[in-house]
């Protein structure tokens, strides 16, 4: 699956599913497909048996070749393999190869009519325009004249613009062309914007809203790059009140991209229930876009992670206020991603002592505070840490009855070191050892006589 994001931040879906390839199968005229079919089977120097290897007759596969006849899918795909080339290039008449040159060009396109739409932008489209001539990926094409119409609005061409994305915005449902029908209204309401045009442009941008509103995405960057359109026109027109109006009706809290991808796929799906298979892999394109987003940046928040804590191996000074900004940057995105509670939790706890180690008692505190009775960290180590830490945060504040609760309460969810699990054995000597030396700094030496047996208990030998 791949997705091209146009300089107004819509997602125009292309993909060669098993389904869009049936889809495409049911559309494609006849003859074009045979004559296809015919030519390929003689480039691999086949007979018409050799080629339908026993499926069905020649003479079925000869009526096919000229037109006559439409192969079953699944015959198709027989055929395809026999011939040596893919179930794509005969339905849209493009090698591997030359489909990826134009996928290429088109990933190209945005940032050419981003900053150069008079120059680049115009050879790369014409490139890609020769070398889809003469074919049928309807997908491809369609995504080209999108691309085509916005650069003609980047280079002022304000008439072909509006021409180009008029016919695009009013694509009939089910024509690839649809598929782009955000991109092409939002950059609709730009061009009669600049064409001081804003009726026609609060026209569009409504109709346009209704539309996600039916799929369920009013809460998207893409509405609300398009209410911002909308609310433009009625202030160039002096209607306040309805730029008020379509600003309300947009809520631009998209929550986490996980969130916002299951909105996209249950766009999709509904979508493909109304009939429109191109819209419904154009949302389907932008959930997974989300999804892939989110697990990279997942693993630059395990990243972010390990490196503060690394910084807290330093001797106190000025690295822990580097700690505290890494950790604070990597539980944020930690948060919005898919990332195990347990892994927040931890990065959590790392967070909270770096901002202890700064001084910053406060920012420490409200870390903590994230944990209630209700939702305290599941990973007994990770409870006691947090517990540890807030018990410091009292003793800097002279609260020593109440730290000294608190380091009770690490020492209960710790328990027994034989009921430290493996992997956990030597994070939890450490709190225990660090549970130890505060105690000893409090001059409670049966406290921490007991901290540090058990600390030894747990970084000796396992427990069988």
């Amino acid at each position: 699956m791949r997705t091209s994001n146009t300089s107004y931040g819509t997602n125009v879906g292309t993909v060669s599913t098993r389904l869009d390839l049936a889809e495409l199968h049911q559309e494609i005229s006849w003859a074009v497909l045979g004559h296809r079919i015919k030519t390929a089977r003689i480039a691999a120097g086949l007979t018409q048996a050799q080629a339908v290897d026993g499926q069905v007759s020649a003479a079925y596969l000869s009526r096919i070749e000229s037109g006559e006849r439409r192969p079953e899918f699944t015959l198709l795909e027989r055929i395809a393999e026999r011939v040596g080339v893919s179930v794509t290039q005969l339905l849209t008449g493009l090698s591997g190869d030359r489909r990826s040159r134009v996928m290429i060009l088109l990933e190209r396109l945005p940032f050419e009519i981003r900053t150069d739409p008079a120059g680049a932008a115009p050879r790369t489209i014409v490139e890609a325009e020769t070398l889809l001539e003469g074919t049928s990926d309807a997908d491809l094409q369609g995504e080209l004249a999108l691309l085509r119409a916005l650069a003609s609005l980047a280079a002022g061409d304000l008439p072909e613009a509006i021409e180009a994305l008029r016919a695009i915005v009013a694509a009939p449902s089910g024509d690839a062309a649809a598929a782009g029908h955000v991109a092409a209204s939002t950059a609709l309401v730009e061009a009669f914007i600049q064409a001081r045009r804003p009726t026609d442009a609060a026209a569009v941008g409504a109709a346009a809203l209704d539309r996600l509103e039916a799929v369920g995405l009013l809460g998207t960057p893409e509405a609300a790059a398009l209410a911002t359109g909308v609310a433009r026109a009625h202030l160039a027109g002096g209607a306040l009140d309805a730029a008020e109006a379509v600003v309300r009706r947009v809520s631009a809290d998209t929550g986490s991209w996980l969130d916002l991808a299951g909105r996209y796929r249950a766009a999709a799906e509904k979508s493909l229930d109304a009939g429109d298979g191109h819209l419904a892999v154009s949302y389907a394109a932008a959930a997974a876009d989300l999804e892939q987003g989110a697990a990279r940046r997942r693993d630059e928040a395990r990243y972010l992670a390990m490196r503060g804590e690394l910084l807290l191996h330093y001797p106190p000074g000025p690295a822990d206020r580097e700690a505290q900004g890494v950790l604070t940057t990597a539980l944020e995105t930690l948060t919005a991603t898919d990332a195990p509670t347990a892994e927040a939790d931890a990065v959590r706890v790392l967070l909270a002592r770096a901002a202890l180690r700064s001084g910053d008692e406060e920012a420490a505190v409200v870390v903590l505070d994230h944990w209630t009775g209700e939702n305290d960290p599941a990973d007994p180590v990770v409870r006691a840490s947090s517990m540890v830490l807030r018990g410091q945060v009292l003793l800097k504040t002279g609260l020593i009855a109440d730290a000294n609760e608190s380091f009770d309460e690490a020492a209960a969810a710790l328990g027994k070191p034989e009921g430290i699990v493996e992997d956990r054995r030597a994070a939890a000597a450490q709190v225990w050892f660090e549970l130890g030396g505060l105690h000893d700094g409090l001059d409670d030496v049966e406290r921490a006589r007991v901290a540090y047996r058990s600390a030894a208990a747990l970084a000796g030998a396992p427990t069988r």
